[in-house]
């Protein structure tokens, strides 16, 4: 990491640049921050959807300019493009009405910023008012927002295909401006690769659980050029917790590969399109599952004793055959009705060593077809158990009874 002094810097004042009081090391505000400072940083670090990657700003440092002063100086680590950005403030707790400094890490950015620059794209620090709480952050997100207009800018003077790929997906998606971050590693004066993060506008309402009009839910794609000639491409999805954990209990999504030859405009398209089936599939299943349910439960409703109502992942009968009662369970895999459901058998009367009801699940040669309706997969399946399984479950609970 760069010291102090190989970072640049801009801000509305300079400071005194000797060696910082480190007052704590802490995630969060630690007790030596500045009095004054305390509202405007509290009022950063309680962001926590920042960017694209929907990240929190991290308070990574704080450290006081004068020896028995405060903390007015922090490092803060900001989400953009899938990456880090680590950048100081410097404020002076002797005029805390007095506009931050900013250390830069990237040595080209803001290298010697003109005054009219900070007025037009950074006019929160040229007008600042510490009475504001939002200041700070407010100065922050258009410091980030500026920065990426550098990213861009640099696009030209190393890659004509990084330039082409980026304004080609801007024209000719719908994917704008704001949907994309990118950034140029290790800096911009050096880099060895390009990662490009993109936003991916996808309804994700139609998912079992969720609101129309409460889809905070979000899909990323970053997509990283390196090489010589910036021909070697991988790319990765990401989504936000719950899809997640909505995907991931279904089948797997594979990403389809990303050749040199093949261009953004043409590869975001294919992307949002897999997303979008595979949205459908969940969604048809989990109605499949449903609507299952509802029909053992009209068939059977006296005999169920419990059944997953909210994802409807399973559902329990007791069944009695020639006085000999018996517990029914059905199980829906995530890809039902393609997948067909794992029934077992559970004895009322006998357990296990483990002090276990005994259970057995049965074979899969129970007829069953996916494009059966759901009361007549249901009447097959208790015909096939009733002619077919009981007997023998009767007889291996009793050989393990206890």
């Amino acid at each position: 990491m760069a010291t102090m002094d190989e970072w640049n810097s801009i801000g509305s004042s300079k400071r005194n640049v000797m060696s910082p009081k480190i007052v704590n090391r802490a995630p969060g505000i630690g007790e030596g921050v500045d009095e004054y400072l305390e509202p405007l940083l509290n009022k950063v670090l309680m962001t926590k959807s920042f960017g694209i990657n929907l990240g929190a700003i991290e308070l990574c440092q704080v450290a006081a300019s004068c020896p028995e002063g405060k903390g007015d100086r922090f490092r803060i680590s900001i989400p953009y493009a899938n990456h880090k950005l680590e950048w100081i403030v410097m404020f002076n707790s002797i005029c805390p009405d007095e506009g931050p400094d900013f250390e830069f890490s990237d040595r080209s950015f803001l290298a010697d910023p003109a005054l009219h620059t900070l007025e037009k794209f950074v006019p929160s620090l040229y007008n600042w008012n510490h009475l504001e709480p939002d200041a700070l952050l407010a100065v922050i997100t258009e410091l980030v927002a500026h920065y990426k207009k550098h990213q861009i800018d640099q696009l030209n003077q190393f890659s004509d295909r990084l330039n082409v790929e980026y304004k080609t997906m801007i024209s000719g998606t719908d994917i704008n401006e704001d949907d994309v971050e990118l950034i140029l590693l290790p800096d911009s004066v050096q880099p060895e690769e390009a990662h490009f993060l993109i936003r991916l506008a996808i309804d994700f309402s139609k998912l079992p659980g969720k609101h129309p009009f409460l889809n905070n839910d979000a899909a990323m794609l970053l997509v990283t050029f390196q090489g010589a000639h910036w021909n070697r491409i991988t790319p990765n999805l990401y989504f936000s917790k719950n899809v997640k954990e909505t995907f991931s209990n279904s089948t797997s999504l594979h990403l389809p590969s990303f050749p040199s030859e093949k261009t953004l405009v043409d590869y975001v398209p294919e992307v949002k399109k897999l997303i979008n089936s595979k949205i459908d599939t969940i969604a048809t299943n989990f109605e499949k599952k449903r609507t299952f349910i509802a029909a053992v439960l009209i068939l059977q409703g006296p005999s169920v004793l419990e059944y997953d109502c909210v994802e409807f992942n399973y559902i329990s009968l007791m069944l009695v055959h020639r006085d000999f009662y018996f517990i029914l369970h059905f199980n829906l895999p995530p890809t039902f009705p393609w997948t067909p459901p794992r029934i077992s058998l559970q004895s009322i009367y006998h357990m296990t060593s483990k002090t276990e009801l005994f259970k057995q699940g049965i074979a899969n040669n129970c007829p069953y077809s996916p494009r059966w309706q759901p009361d007549y997969m249901f009447t097959q399946a208790l015909r096939h158990v009733i002619t077919v399984e009981i007997n023998k479950f009767k007889n291996a609970s009793t050989k393990n009874r206890r």
